[in-house]
């Protein structure tokens, strides 16, 4: 009789007893994981890469085959500058202040605790977001809506396109992981871990700051159903700003410049335009350009943020308004400030943290067969952007 593997019981045991919705994200970020691996391995080997521009003292490495293949072709683009910050800091000038410090900070004291490779620190912290991250927004809208809902929600924010850079060695996973974490903890009245998940925040993207409106209106949403929460408790919610202001303090200190951050951006071809005018010259991009390299991409990046603009507007009168104006106020920056040239580039990223928008998606695929139908084209999309981002194709 074969006798019981000790290991695999005691592997099962651990498994069944996390919580539900913690196995169902897990599960979920296992299939991207290995879908965006494959892809990128078929991707990298296939298509030819354009050159990998350096940052101010820092280049991409040169890895043996197999660290290139498992980790190597994810340290592209804006990446190099997270991992040159973590382990150079910032420079008193140069392109390095447009990048907001949270992110750097934890590789840096991922790879001092655990004695990782830069690139090994940076994804870890990375990938344990992104399972963070769809555990809370499974929680979420498992409230609002159900756990149907809540499961179907997680599948489309792990297949959407530019969830791609929430494997790689970005911020985005971070952010999206603490604004899920803030808004369930303000589902749940604990006002103090909503206003510190918004500190947090906002030590994280420039556009972190403004989920404070959003929570507040959460506040204020709670309070209109029970009036016995004190309003004393809201002030959590204002650890918010002192994030971004310890942000420009430490710029402040550096080099007497406390908007450092914002100045950068004009250094990075990013100016404040109209958002309808970003919208307008994107559609023009995307339909008369010549039909060559990087024409393909810009179709791609159109098409995706049409059909996000479409859900935003879906979404409106479908979700709480603490909701809407997260999805809202996360859009707008990203049109304000277009980068000159490329109206759209960097938006599929940028907007990877509308999680909103994917709980939209899930209310509107209640029949199985637009659901069933929905998810490999959302699959065939996803390596799509694997294969472009990892062959450096204008994917940043």
């Amino acid at each position: 009789m074969k006798k019981p593997n000790l290991l695999t019981e005691w592997l099962l045991r651990r498994w069944r007893a996390l919580p539900s919705a913690l196995r169902k994200a897990l599960i979920v970020y296992i299939a991207v994981r290995l879908t965006a691996s494959v892809a990128g391995i078929i991707g990298f080997s296939m298509i030819p890469s354009n050159p990998i521009a350096a940052t101010e003292s820092y280049s991409k490495p040169q890895y043996d085959r197999a660290y290139e293949a498992a980790f190597g072709m994810w340290e592209r683009s804006d990446a190099l500058w997270y991992i040159h910050i973590a382990r150079d800091g910032y420079g008193k000038t140069g392109g390095s202040s447009a990048f907001f410090p949270l992110y750097p900070l934890l590789i840096r004291a991922a790879h001092r605790l655990f004695f990782l490779h830069w690139l090994a620190a940076a994804l870890l912290i990375s990938n344990i977001a992104l399972v963070w991250a769809l555990y809370y927004i499974y929680l979420i809208a498992e409230k609002e809506f159900g756990s149907d809902v809540a499961e179907r929600s997680i599948w489309y924010q792990a297949l959407y396109p530019g969830s791609i850079f929430l494997l790689a060695p970005y911020p985005e996973p971070l952010f999206l992981c603490l604004a899920a974490g803030a808004f369930h903890a303000a589902q749940n009245r604990k006002w103090w871990c909503a206003g510190l998940c918004g500190f947090l925040i906002s030590m994280t993207r420039n556009t972190g700051v403004l989920i404070i409106i959003p929570l507040l209106m959460e506040f204020l949403r709670a309070r209109r159903k029970d009036r016995s929460i004190p309003l004393a408790q809201g002030l959590w919610l204002l650890l918010t700003p002192l994030g971004i202001l310890a942000v420009m303090l430490y710029w402040k200190f550096l080099n007497g410049d406390a908007l450092a951050f914002v100045h950068a951006q004009s250094g990075w071809n990013r100016s404040f335009t109209a958002p309808w005018i970003t919208m307008w010259e994107g559609l023009k991009q995307g339909f008369t350009s010549p039909v060559q390299y990087p024409w393909g991409v810009y179709i791609f990046e159109l098409l995706v943020i049409l059909a996000l603009t479409a859900l935003a507007v879906l979404a409106v009168r479908l979700l709480p308004l603490s909701l809407n104006l997260y999805t809202w106020l996360m859009i707008l920056p990203a049109w304000c400030y277009p980068y000159s040239g490329n109206y759209f580039l960097s938006n599929i990223r940028f907007l990877s943290i509308l999680f909103p928008i994917f709980i939209t998606v899930a209310l509107l695929t209640g029949k199985r067969e637009i659901d069933m139908a929905l998810r490999p084209i959302l699959a065939a999309l996803y390596g799509i952007a694997a294969a472009l981002y990892v062959t450096s194709q204008n994917m940043f």
